[in-house]
């Protein structure tokens, strides 16, 4: 073989990963384009949403007050249900607070961020939620050099992945957190012991609004995912050998001047 056809054969891909990567690339347009619709249709919606809610509040907090004028003895047969009203409506106001969180878009306050601290804060700040749960952090941090990006808005994206893994993984199990760099990108996992992630729903996981938790709103993966796609980085699932999940994010680095 001649210099340049070794060359050439050294460059080239294997035809299934140039497959794969083609077939993952679409996926994200697709997601991305879904993520831009769904967020401009939920701003309009919830703000009609929320000026009837308002009025709906205000009303009830209006009737609480004459309530207080009715004798001792008709008040408590009307308490219960007023209240139940307002709480109900009060929860309903937050579901729309959650969704018009997620709609607006994020503005990047770019500094150099070490990812090794945003892991350590996040785990720091989850210890105990884990320990409630009967779970163990498990680490493994190597140098990295910094990444561009606003540290605040990546800590909210690892701190999802993170609650993430301690929801899917029972008693006794473990959530690993890897930072390293390979290429020119720094690479943050999370990884958990959990029974894993159907295959027919991998697809979806990205989506706004899908979700397979009861009182999930189903935003959390795709602000995530938003989140690292604003700081030119990708958000990517596998499956884990240990049979649960793992999320990979990606983010070029960037050396801060001398």
């Amino acid at each position: 073989m001649n210099k340049a056809a070794e060359k050439k054969s050294r460059k080239a891909k294997p035809r299934g990963a140039t497959a794969e990567a083609a077939r993952q690339h679409a996926q994200r347009a697709v997601v991305a384009e879904k993520l831009l619709a769904g967020k401009t249709l939920t701003a309009g919606l919830l703000h009609e949403i929320r000026n009837p809610l308002n009025a709906a509040m205000l009303q009830l907090t209006m009737l609480a007050r004459r309530l207080r004028r009715l004798a001792p003895e008709l008040q408590p047969s009307l308490e219960k249900p007023l209240s139940t009203a307002q709480e109900e409506l009060q929860r309903l106001d937050e579901i729309v607070e959650r969704f018009l969180e997620f709609s607006r878009p994020f503005a990047l306050v770019p500094a150099y961020v070490d990812l090794t601290e945003v892991a350590e804060s996040v785990l720091a700040s989850l210890t105990a939620r884990a320990a409630e749960r009967g779970l163990r952090f498990e680490r493994s941090f190597r140098p990295t050099h910094p990444v561009i990006g606003d540290k605040d808005l990546l800590k909210q994206a690892v701190t999802q992945l993170v609650l993430n893994a301690i929801d899917a993984t029972p008693v006794g199990g473990w959530v690993r957190v890897e930072v390293t760099e390979e290429d020119g990108e720094v690479l943050l996992m999370v990884e958990d012991s959990g029974a894993g992630i159907p295959a027919h729903l991998h697809a979806r996981l990205f989506e706004p609004f899908f979700t397979t938790k009861e009182k999930g709103a189903g935003l959390g993966l795709p602000k995530a995912q938003s989140i690292i796609q604003q700081h030119g980085g990708t958000l990517l699932f596998q499956e884990s050998p240990a049979g649960g999940a793992r999320f990979r994010i990606k983010l070029a680095t960037s050396r801060p001047p001398q």
